[in-house]
């Protein structure tokens, strides 16, 4: 009789642990043949095991490990003849799973266990890019080995697995370089539209300290023989008085005559810059203060 078709006795796992307290062991390496042998009571006899090594083994199907393996982390079952991953969900806090050369096609059972963070499918029989979204509830795997089966031959393969799973960071042994691209390129992107948004602003701030030009009239030298009506008063949101800055407005221009706030016609060719409320009001308080500087009583 072969080793792998032996028994699982308390002394045999107590010799292939090295422990004579099978209550501590925590890893263990063992061949097995789940169809002469069951690892059914494997996780009653060793509680706290949270790594198990079975390569090479004789297991058809992941049910065989029965359901007393809870606590475990770390499986490997490389080349194992396994064909068929039905009953990983008695396995909730698995973080590492390697099944390398092995003969499995479906990998929807995976979405059961969402905690995977690496998994090993090396010289499967993958063929099918949909397999592969049955891996996106598993939001934390970031580790991702699939070379040697079907899938990894077809066209645009690691742009592929990177689309479908966009949080991978490792595809084959080799960083996922695509997906490290595309945030580049996001970056890039963000930095070229904040440098646009500054060429607007120092175009803006180049037109604002330009001088202005307005109509013939105003370009002559104003004086004190210069009527008043035709003399041109420039208002800006820089130089009407402070309580009119509270409202802060979009840039136009307004000019010509304009209807003051008690309704009269204003007959000045003045030039407001700003809302025409802003310098209208602006006017208003021109008037209402006398040329000594006291305020006009209303």
């Amino acid at each position: 009789m072969s080793d792998d078709e032996l028994p699982l006795t308390e002394a045999r796992l107590k010799k292939l642990s090295g422990k004579s307290d099978l209550g501590t062991v925590t890893a263990l390496t063992l061949k097995v043949d789940t169809r002469e042998r069951s690892l059914g009571k494997l996780g009653d006899k060793l509680p706290k095991l949270n790594q198990l090594k079975l390569n090479n083994s004789t297991i058809p199907q992941i049910r065989d490990l029965g359901t007393s393996l809870h606590r475990l982390r770390i499986l490997w079952l490389n080349q194992c003849g396994l064909k068929c991953l039905a009953g990983l969900g008695s396995l909730p806090l698995l973080k590492e799973l390697y099944l390398a050369f092995n003969d499995i096609s479906d990998l929807s059972p995976l979405a059961q266990v969402d905690s995977v963070e690496v998994l090993d499918l090396e010289a499967n029989n993958i063929n099918s890019f949909d397999e592969v979204y049955c891996l996106q509830p598993c939001q934390d795997l970031s580790e991702l080995v699939l070379q040697g089966n079907p899938i990894s031959n077809r066209s645009n393969y690691r742009r592929q697995i990177n689309t479908i799973l966009p949080t991978l960071e490792m595809l084959d042994d080799s960083p996922c370089v695509t997906h490290s691209s595309s945030k580049g390129l996001n970056k890039s992107s963000v930095d070229e539209s904040v440098k646009t948004d500054n060429a607007l602003v120092n175009e803006s701030i180049r037109c604002s300290k330009a001088p202005m030009t307005a109509t013939s009239a105003s370009s002559q030298p104003l004086n004190k023989a210069t009527p008043r009506s035709a003399q041109v008063k420039v208002y800006s949101v820089e130089n009407t008085p402070r309580d009119m800055n509270a409202a802060q407005d979009d840039d136009d221009v307004y000019s010509g005559a304009a209807a003051g706030l008690d309704g009269t016609l204003m007959n000045t060719s003045t030039l407001f810059c700003g809302k025409p409320t802003k310098s209208l009001r602006a006017r208003k308080a021109e008037r209402m203060t006398p040329r000594g500087g006291m305020p006009a009583v209303v």
